[in-house]
């Protein structure tokens, strides 16, 4: 009895060597995986650069903010910031914008400044690009100011 669980031990041993080995040898062969041969090579082929939109409200009702709040934490006199909702519509904003599409950015303002924003608000969309381990570990991103806008034009 013992013998033949040292037997099952060897055995499973040379398997998960012998898989490992193929794994790695089919990725430096190929360049890829092979199913079901697998090199667990996931992370360190997935990009870790992000692209995020946010909004910087700058004034409020004639009201400097100093320094300026970020869209989401904005309190609800000022902004729904927690809407994922007006998540969705700032980073349609966004891609419209970056696009080119002048229909869809006037589309997107109206309806973030109608639903979202309380008063008359100047604000900036922000193109955030960042790595996400870096943003959880440091707070490191990289902003870039697309556009101003001043609410109130839609209303």
């Amino acid at each position: 009895m013992a013998s033949d669980l040292k037997k099952l031990k060897y055995f499973l041993e040379i398997v998960l060597i012998s898989y490992f080995l193929m794994g790695i040898g089919i990725q430096l062969s190929f360049g890829r995986e092979l199913f079901p041969i697998f090199s667990w090579f996931l992370f360190s082929r997935t990009p870790n650069k992000t692209v995020n939109f946010t909004v910087m409200i700058y004034t409020h009702n004639g009201r400097t903010l100093t320094p300026p709040i970020s869209f989401h934490k904005a309190p609800q006199s000022i902004a729904d910031s927690e809407s994922i909702t007006a998540n969705s519509v700032i980073k349609k904003l966004g891609n419209s914008l970056l696009q080119g599409s002048e229909s869809q950015v006037i589309k997107n303002r109206k309806i973030l400044e109608r639903n979202y924003m309380y008063g008359n608000i100047e604000y900036a969309l922000i193109k955030e690009t960042y790595d996400p381990i870096q943003k959880w570990k440091y707070n490191e991103t990289d902003q870039e100011v697309l556009i101003r806008f001043e609410s109130g034009e839609f209303q």
